[in-house]
């Protein structure tokens, strides 16, 4: 039997739970060194989810091991992975392992030249623990990740002395960080922070104030989505010394039409993707941002589930210098009329791969829709509200070669309004459709079907969704 075990050492590692290899391993000291020699020669991530495994009697040496996922459950096993040699170790992941601060006070410990990527969301190291972390030894540190870790506002303050040069992703969300920034020191120990993501952290516009500050001029990325910033937190934030911030989430604030205004004045020549999604903004508001001198920009998304996009909004976004944009999503009510749609298919954007609106599509503005002069589509969402058979045989005219995605959907529509259910010969001609090749590389397709039935398909590669309405 012992025999039998040793020979399959790689298929007990990846498919026994740890307890029951920790048991083998601490009866049979033959075994242990297999399972040891055999984990020693691995260069990838370690398969297993408890370290169990190297408590019970595994030598502490793993000189090939770069990268380690783990769910820890006791201090024995922290102090264990703290003190464990791994000279190449690059990338460590505790996520959800109950970590306290005392847990992280031990895991400080831990020396590790090679370090790159931290994951430590979803535990309960609070402020205890982040200010253990200032003591750590992590020269190669690149990232780490402490969401949904129950920070209270001085957290910012004590991760701002930890001494990570290398340090180029910071990611907190879902903790309250609602501190007075004003107390922050005029410089970090992150001379290449490059991407900074605090969305969901109660943050204000005195947060805003403090991150336009020069300490902070290396930003490419910004999260600030889902907190309590308003217009005035954008007057402050395009102040700003940003000249390489290519991405800026401010979705799910408390933005108007003021703080628009502000927007379209911020110097920021790499903006590549600005997301401004769920903010209540008029109508009048979008228009002034088409004026936004982003020549870069690549990706928008903008809209909420009150907005209507009406025929001068629309006419403005076609018009904007925005010459590389790449993804499209207006996601509102309704685009509020045909013409609207019409003219939305005038817009010259050469590279647009992904396109996601909600519209009243009827068969003429469909007609107008896939007149869309957009070679290199790939991808097309919309939220359709009057979606008939017509409708979709008109979809399938479009010219669009490369088209990977296409999702149909008729939700969300007032309730007072009961959307029509395309049919199951709809759904069949856009099979036959693709079946002749009409978009050879589509790979996925859903679309709203009046019954639960199998599609007869000529391509096994094509993934297919169904939304069943009865």
């Amino acid at each position: 039997m012992l025999s039998e075990l040793l020979d399959h050492v790689p298929q007990l590692w990846e498919h026994l739970p740890s307890s029951s290899l920790s048991v083998l391993l601490g009866t049979s000291s033959a075994l242990r060194q297999k399972v040891h020699d055999y984990v020693s020669k691995v260069s990838g991530t370690m398969p297993a989810q408890d370290i169990s495994v190297l408590v019970h009697g595994l030598p502490d040496t793993y000189p090939q091991l770069t990268s380690l996922q783990l769910t820890i459950h006791s201090a024995a096993a922290i102090l264990k992975v703290a003190h464990a040699r791994l000279p190449l170790l690059e990338n460590l992941d505790l996520t959800n392992s109950n970590l306290t601060g005392a847990g992280i006070r031990i895991l400080s410990q831990g020396r590790w030249p090679k370090l790159k990527t931290l994951n430590l969301a979803v535990n309960k190291i609070a402020n205890d623990g982040v200010s253990h972390l200032r003591t750590t030894e992590w020269p190669s540190l690149s990232s780490i990740n402490l969401s949904d870790n129950r920070f209270g506002g001085s957290a910012i303050r004590l991760l701002l002395c930890c001494k990570w040069p290398a340090l180029q992703t910071l990611c907190l969300s879902n903790n309250s960080l609602d501190y007075d920034w004003g107390e922050l020191p005029v410089s970090t120990e992150w001379p290449q922070l490059r991407e900074l993501v605090v969305n969901r952290c109660e943050l204000s516009h005195q947060a805003a104030r403090a991150l336009s500050k020069p300490m902070w001029s290396h930003l490419e990325t910004l999260d600030l989505c889902d907190n309590d910033l308003c217009d005035s937190a954008v007057r402050e934030l395009v102040q700003a010394p940003w000249p390489l911030l290519k991405s800026l989430s401010l979705s799910d604030n408390h933005l108007q039409t003021e703080g628009v205004s502000f927007l379209i004045t911020a110097s920021w020549p790499m903006m590549e993707q600005m997301y401004l999604m769920n903010i209540d903004l008029a109508e009048a508001a979008l228009g002034q941002l088409c004026k936004a001198k982003w020549p870069s920009l690549k990706r928008l998304e903008i809209g909420q589930t009150k907005m209507k996009f009406g025929l001068e909004t629309i006419s403005h976004l076609i018009n904007a210098q925005w010459p590389l944009l790449e993804h499209l999503s207006l996601r509102s009510s309704v685009l509020t009329a045909t013409d609207v749609v019409t003219q939305l298919s005038k817009g010259e954007w050469p590279l647009l791969k992904t396109l996601q609106v909600s519209a009243r599509l009827e068969v003429r503005a469909a007609s107008q829709l896939v007149l869309g002069n957009w070679p290199l589509l790939q991808v097309l969402m919309g939220t359709f509200i009057d979606v008939d058979e017509q409708v979709v045989h008109t979809l399938t005219t479009g010219k669009w070669p490369r088209l990977k995605e296409l999702h149909v959907d008729l939700r969300p529509c007032p309730m007072w309004e009961l959307p029509n259910v395309v049919s199951w010969q709809a759904v069949e001609h856009l099979c036959e459709s693709m079946c002749r090749q009409k978009w050879p590389g589509l790979e996925v397709l859903n679309i709203p079907s009046a019954q639960d039935m199998r599609v007869r398909m000529e391509r096994d590669d094509l993934e297919l969704g169904y939304n069943i309405m009865m």
